[in-house]
């Protein structure tokens, strides 16, 4: 097994912290609190897949109110991509 170079990984982790950010971000909005407290409510769970099952009730919720059949599938695509890092 070939082990990675430290500064690699580095960078790994912050491509997936910046998309936890981001997926936050998108969180609070959904909640109808931008960049407010929902952000840290949305990393309450430790688990990401628990993360992303909040994000996708939250989604459900936003688009039950504004339907928008184009941005619920962009949202719904993007998200389940979030293991896609560089």
């Amino acid at each position: 097994m070939t082990k990675m170079p430290s500064f690699l990984a580095s960078g790994a982790m912050i491509g997936w912290e910046a998309i936890e950010f981001e997926l936050s971000r998108l969180y609070s909005v959904l909640a109808g609190d931008p960049d407010g407290a929902a952000m840290r409510d949305y990393g309450t769970p430790t688990i990401a897949r628990l993360r992303l099952d909040d994000l996708s009730e939250k989604a459900d919720q936003f688009f039950i109110k504004r339907p928008s059949q184009k941005r619920e599938g962009q949202l719904r695509y993007f998200a389940t991509r979030r293991n896609e890092t560089r």
